[in-house]
């Protein structure tokens, strides 16, 4: 196993390489590890560039992302909140929405999980208690095995922490 710092310094050589290469594909995925290891080191200004480079538009004016692009967006609204989480979390619920959405039009059930599951949890942060535990819900109710994974145990455990709401009638 390497050390951080020398993990991100290959990581960082691998980049450069790639780019003087002229390497298009799967660019967008390594930008995302490179995003996650500079926020792992504490550089989240750096790591939001990173993805931000990531989910942009290649030369061609296309977007690179095609496979990753939900995990991406996901990750950018992470970093906006740690950057600023009161300044950031309209752009942050806005890029989970497109996270969630890209997800879906993917198939990509883990990856709509894992935007709902961040999504579910700024929405509770925000006091939006009853959408969050609806969309958890609904996500969790999509799957029939995995239950042992680490991403359906952490939706399942934000889930059970989430109080229900109870609605009186007022008759």
């Amino acid at each position: 196993l390497l050390a951080p710092r020398e993990g991100l310094a290959r990581l960082e050589q691998g980049l450069a390489s790639a780019r003087a290469l002229g390497v298009r594909v799967d660019m967008p995925y390594f930008l995302g590890l490179h995003a996650e290891t500079l926020a792992a080191a504490g550089r989240t200004g750096e790591a939001l560039q990173a993805v931000q480079e990531a989910l942009a538009p290649g030369p061609d004016g296309k977007r690179q992302a095609f496979f990753y692009a939900a995990e991406l967006h996901r990750l950018c609204a992470a970093l906006l909140l740690q950057v600023n989480r009161q300044v950031n979390a309209p752009a942050a619920e806005s890029t989970l929405l497109v996270a969630l959405k890209v997800a879906e039009k993917q198939q990509a059930k883990m990856l709509a999980l894992r935007a709902a599951t961040d999504l579910a949890r700024l929405w509770q942060a925000q006091g939006r208690v009853d959408e969050a535990r609806a969309l958890l819900s609904e996500r969790l109710e999509s799957f029939e095995e995995g239950f042992d994974t680490e991403d359906l145990r952490a939706a399942g455990e934000l889930l059970q922490q989430m109080p229900e709401t109870v609605h009186r009638s007022t008759n």
